[in-house]
């Protein structure tokens, strides 16, 4: 058996460095996937909002920034989206709250999957 992926999205504060959200999904590619993902996650935090949000670069965070955008117009225009943008994308090996989230989830907690039995299925479609 070769080596088995997860998609795996996860959020992180920056500034508490709480881990906001972490959940398995079918893929982590689809835009709409994510936007979903953010909309959960506002929700989760009792409709709260963080100034700036922090990504990668990858196509699939766009409208996800464009929520957080619209809402963070609406919900504090106070802070201006030139002193205070409201998403900032950054190269992955920049991104750093939520890339060593992943170095230690990888290295540090020492679960994986590949220790598990291979297990026969016996499906029928």
């Amino acid at each position: 058996m070769g080596p088995i992926g997860l998609p795996i999205y996860g959020g992180k504060d920056v500034w508490s460095s709480y881990l906001v959200k972490l959940v398995v999904m079918p893929s982590v590619r689809l835009a709409r996937a994510i936007a979903h993902v953010k909309l959960d996650v506002i929700e989760e935090m009792d409709y709260r909002i963080a100034i700036t949000d922090v990504t990668d670069m990858g196509t699939e965070t766009g409208e996800m920034l464009h929520i957080q955008e619209t809402l963070r117009m609406d919900v504090a225009p106070e802070f201006s989206l030139e002193k205070w943008p409201s998403g900032m994308r950054l190269r992955s090996v920049h991104n750093t709250p939520i890339e060593s989230f992943w170095r230690w989830k990888r290295n540090g907690e020492g679960h994986s999957i590949r220790v598990l039995e291979p297990v026969e299925l016996n499906v029928k479609l």
